[in-house]
């Protein structure tokens, strides 16, 4: 398993360095980065999930499925707690940032190849139940974070982002 892992994070590492090089070369810039962005966020992203969930019902499935929802929810609650304790405001003008960086991971872009790899599509299933709550609490508390805008209109606003 660890092969595993080393293997897929060489493979990542060699795709950054691959985007690095056509930026230097400027073969990407900043509006195409962008685009490239957005083109993972709202397409290859929902295609991911979408496939992870063709699979045959079973009630086991759906149970674990709940349960990771349950264990998603639970996880970022408690990291939005830890780091509202362990990250004070006082003179920290990084704190909005150093909050979000603490409670929201990485894990689509990471999280996907190393799952895919280790677990198969049931593992891209479960991580799809995370992935959902991320977004979810990234769109609504982390964009809340980021403005200081704590308002529910703000909320409701961003509750139906992609």
């Amino acid at each position: 398993m660890f092969s595993i892992i080393i293997t897929q994070i060489i493979k990542m590492l060699l795709i950054l360095l691959v985007g690095v090089l056509c930026y230097r070369l400027k073969l990407i810039d900043d509006h195409a980065n962008k685009g490239l962005a957005n083109l993972l966020l709202m397409v290859v992203n929902p295609i991911v999930a979408v496939t992870a969930l063709q699979t045959d019902y079973s009630p086991e499935l759906v149970t674990g499925l709940l349960i990771s929802y349950g264990l998603a929810i639970v996880t970022h609650l408690f990291m939005i707690l830890i780091s509202g304790l362990c990250i004070r405001e006082d003179g920290n003008d990084n704190c909005a940032v150093e909050r979000f960086s603490a409670t929201y991971s990485n894990c689509g872009f990471i999280g996907i190849p190393l799952v895919q790899s280790i677990l198969g599509n049931e593992g891209v299933l479960y991580l799809t139940a995370y992935m959902t709550v991320f977004n979810i609490f990234s769109w609504t508390h982390g964009l809340g974070l980021m403005t200081r805008d704590r308002s529910s209109r703000h909320d409701k606003k961003t509750s139906f982002h992609p």
